[in-house]
């Protein structure tokens, strides 16, 4: 009898996992750059009530990688003064975007829901949808390679100097 209800129950029970090159379109022009590829992880979890419908909570990390012109601070060293000294200046920016998801869906198998239900189908079509929450870990990124940099200089980006990372 405990075999059977743990049967029942454990086979609408499904866990995944999931990743890859994101894609992600933005609006604006984009630009060569060393930039690192953009990547995806994530895991999630599904309880399926029938052959058509579930719900599923499931998490993802996101690595977004993006180059761009940026304001950032040239700063170098000044003997005379023996104190650091600095440019505003505009160049090719790597930035690194580092972000996850965690969203609990409603999910609708819709192969089943319009051609019925087949054992060892290949392919299906699902629709899902549910409130999501998106947590930013950090933003970071470096100047590009192309940027020639005069010896001793540094840069920093303009939003770690605000925040008294000199």
């Amino acid at each position: 009898k405990e075999q059977e209800f743990i049967l029942r129950h454990i086979k609408h029970i499904a866990f995944g996992t999931m990743g890859g090159l994101n894609i992600m379109q933005c609006k604006g022009p984009t630009y060569q750059s060393d930039n690192n590829l953009s990547w995806n992880a994530g895991a999630y979890a599904e309880f399926h009530f029938n052959y058509i419908h579930a719900v599923r909570i499931s998490g993802e990390f996101i690595s977004r990688h993006v180059a761009g012109p940026t304001q950032y601070y040239d700063v170098h060293f000044d003997e005379s003064t023996q104190q650091n000294e600095g440019l505003v200046k505009t160049g090719l920016w790597n930035h690194q975007y580092r972000f996850g998801i965690a969203s609990l869906d409603y999910d609708v198998n819709l192969t089943s829901l319009f051609s019925g239900h087949k054992q060892n189908r290949v392919f299906e079509l699902e629709f899902f949808v549910g409130p999501s929450f998106v947590r930013i870990f950090n933003e970071g990124g470096k100047i590009d390679s192309s940027v020639q940099l005069d010896e001793g200089h540094q840069v920093y980006y303009p939003n770690l100097i605000s925040k008294g990372n000199k």
